[in-house]
């Protein structure tokens, strides 16, 4: 049973149980050298006797994919953390193409590696001769997770669901809705959650976490965290449980800047008022209207969330080593401009049920008003370009993630419908009603229940639902019997 679960929680392939067999070539050879010097033509045919030559060639061109796969990552510990702990498919024509436009491969090579039928079977194959010769139990073959997308029975879980999550809620990105999923997740299953015990919102921002500042937690250690704060890996590794899984959300940088610039009254603040276009007036001439009396607020400021010391604005290679450990660190990068396939992505992450992941827009009706001229978002990326190539980094590995999904945009259209009729369906109801919403069971999910009481969780207001759950986890005796409720837009 254990060795059919490891193929399925890795949502096995080809390349992964070929790989598999070679690991400790591969960790004693490849890693101790330079990658592109080695033989890979000769590593398939040597560790692959019992193939012909043709099934070698193909499996060739799978390792190829492989090899160019994580040399485009351009960064080695990204085999560390995603292929031995949570290898997923890889897109093959997506990364056959790759290749092909490199030139690295024939064209009879490439077409090779795109046919996934001959990858499929051989994949198909090695599945059922590991059901056949396994005297456990296991699922029935109809069971398994959907790998080549024709099952047209409801997906079976075949992974547990995690409820260990570091969430660093960055400012203007969706955070909030991001932090409202998962307080009420935290809520609803009782877990231990970093509750700050002086305050109802962040911990010490901008300064560093302490853990004087958190309230004990109810556990031995903390289930979830989602509050401002600066991310401090070695902090967060103390105080939270033993494999969270650490995810965040980010914007596009210009966009981020102008919603940050407006909610904090930036103009204000600098005495802009009096211009006809203060965002472009700072822009034009920061370093005299600004002084840096508030960097966490406008330059580099979703790098600064997450950790990046201001020494470290304009050191080009400290900042691309800042981007490679976050990358190392987070399981999941959440991109705000496409947040059904963030949300969708971090369901898969964790396991979680399509329930827990509806949502409510939090702060949505919150507009940018600050006016901007031509060439500003120019001035922008100078003044900010650690932000730009944080974004830009994580948007490619976010769209890498996506492709590598089996059957993605059915599920985040699915999700997309559902949860437009949650929010119809909490729209109308109000908080002491006893009408429900019943989602019949599907491919993505069992059947499941909405009530008022899941409506009310998913939209109160953020300093609130921190007080809410302190006094039911803390007994501090000052519960909030009305708590102020977000509109639905």
């Amino acid at each position: 049973m254990s060795r059919w679960i490891e193929l399925v929680n890795r949502k096995q392939s080809l390349v992964y149980a070929t790989v598999n067999a070679m690991e400790q070539e591969y960790n004693e050879t490849v890693r101790a050298s330079i990658m592109s010097d080695y033989n890979w033509k000769s590593f398939a045919l040597r560790k692959l006797p019992h193939f012909d030559n043709q099934r070698a060639m193909t499996l060739l061109s799978t390792i190829t994919v492989f090899y160019i796969w994580y040399q485009v990552l351009a960064f080695e510990n990204y085999y560390d953390k995603h292929f031995q702990n949570n290898m997923q498919p890889i897109s093959w024509k997506h990364l056959g193409s790759v290749i092909k436009n490199r030139t690295l491969l024939s064209n009879d090579e490439y077409n090779t590696t795109v046919n996934t039928t001959l990858i499929d079977t051989e994949m198909s194959e090695f599945i059922k001769s590991e059901v056949e010769n396994n005297d456990e139990d296991q699922p029935h073959i109809s069971q398994m997770q959907d790998i080549t997308g024709n099952s047209e029975a409801t997906r079976e879980k075949t992974c547990r669901k995690t409820k260990n999550v570091m969430f660093l809620k960055t400012h203007k990105t969706g955070s909030d809705t991001i932090s409202e999923i998962i307080m009420r997740f935290g809520d609803l299953n009782n877990l231990s959650m970093a509750l700050p015990r002086f305050s109802d919102y962040d911990l010490a921002y901008p300064n560093l976490p302490r853990q004087m500042m958190f309230l004990k937690p109810t556990q031995n250690a903390y289930n979830l965290f989602f509050l401002h704060t600066i991310y401090n890996k070695t902090f967060f590794d103390f105080i939270m449980a033993p494999e969270s899984q650490y995810v965040t959300i980010i914007r596009e940088p210009f966009m981020q800047f102008q919603s940050a610039f407006s909610f904090f009254k930036i103009a204000d603040a600098l005495n802009l008022t009096n211009t006809s276009a203060p965002l472009h007036t700072f822009l034009k001439h920061h370093d005299t209207v600004w002084s840096k009396r508030e960097p966490q607020f406008l330059k580099n400021f979703m790098s600064f969330d997450l950790g990046l010391p201001t020494a470290d604005e304009n050191n080009v290679t400290a900042a691309w080593r800042f981007i490679q450990k976050l990358d190392f660190d987070y399981k999941l990068v959440m991109i705000m401009e496409y947040f059904d396939e963030s949300v969708v992505l971090m369901k898969r992450l964790l396991c979680w049920d399509l329930k827990d992941i509806l949502y409510i827009p939090i702060n949505a009706g919150w507009r940018v008003k600050a006016v901007t001229r031509a060439g500003d978002r120019d001035l922008y990326k100078k003044f900010s370009p650690v932000d730009h190539r944080l974004y830009e980094h994580f948007n490619s590995t976010f769209w890498k993630k996506v492709s590598s999904e089996i059957n993605f945009s059915e599920e985040v259209s699915y999700f997309r419908d559902i949860n437009a009729k949650f929010l119809q369906f909490c729209k109308q109801v109000s908080s002491n009603e006893t009408v429900t919403l019943t989602i019949p069971s599907s491919y993505w999910s069992g059947s499941f229940i909405i009530d008022s009481g899941f409506c009310s969780k998913s939209r109160i207001f953020l300093p609130d639902y921190v007080h809410m759950l302190k006094s039911k986890l803390y007994d501090t005796g000052d519960a909030i019997s009305n708590p102020k409720l977000w509109n639905i837009v």
